[in-house]
């Protein structure tokens, strides 16, 4: 259900594909029911939001002991540093939910890939191509990656894909399981040229830059059925 575009709330920059916010130059890292709880009252800023309906749309259970979102309200309201007796981000609404109070901005979508006149990009995998663009592309098993891998052996936010001013780079983000370029294990980030092999997990995507001479767009990645799993039915 969370979005992974990063966006700001008040003073703080909440980058949800990290569990991390960030203000004056100092980050906090959020458990990820924390950030899903956060998400959601961003989506319905302003708005009184009943705890039932948070509970279900982020524990996705329906008889959930309430004393759960209490304690992470409170939480969150620590690492915001705000307070309950005068809220600047979560005000309670007494037997009846939450409010966030501060304002949320969405950041603006990232503009297509340039490449500094090199091509577009794309990244081949499992038989599809998914169009790269200017910023962040993030890969893992969450929802609304970029690049949606769903295995077991891929983390929520795994590793992403950074592109500025034509140049190309992978980082991994902490990873269960590592994240490979060509052979090499990412210790941080690697710089990607086309024909790049990115080992996710037990999946294996290819870098192509469209519209550059020779460029390996028409290859096959070569993994097997075996190496890499699709996205489920359900994804998106």
């Amino acid at each position: 259900m969370r979005a992974l575009r990063d966006f700001r709330l008040g003073e703080w920059l909440v980058r949800p594909s990290l569990d991390r916010m960030e203000c004056s130059g100092s980050s906090v890292h959020l458990r990820p029911k924390l950030m899903d709880v956060l998400v959601y009252l961003a989506e319905h800023a302003g708005d009184v939001v009943p705890k039932d309906e948070i509970i279900a749309a982020v524990w996705q259970q329906k008889y959930l002991a309430e004393s759960v979102l209490t304690r992470s309200i409170a939480e969150l309201r620590r690492a915001l540093g705000d307070r309950l007796e005068a809220p600047r981000y979560i005000e309670t609404i007494t037997k009846r939910g939450y409010r966030l109070l501060a304002a949320v901005a969405r950041l603006d979508a990232p503009r297509r890939a340039a490449t500094g006149g090199r091509g577009a990009l794309v990244v081949s995998y499992a038989g599809r191509r998914i169009a790269l663009a200017e910023g962040e592309s993030m890969i893992g098993r969450a929802p609304d990656a970029t690049v949606r891998i769903d295995s077991m052996s891929v983390s929520r936010a795994h590793a992403r894909i950074v592109v500025s001013n034509g140049h190309v780079h992978l980082e991994d983000l902490g990873s269960k399981n590592g994240t490979l370029v060509d052979g090499i294990a990412v210790q941080g980030s690697a710089d990607l040229t086309d024909g790049a092999r990115i080992k996710i997990g037990s999946a294996l995507l290819v870098l192509h830059v469209i519209g550059l001479a020779g460029s390996t767009e028409t290859d096959r990645t070569g993994a097997t059925d075996a190496e890499v799993q699709g996205p489920s039915s359900d994804a998106g």
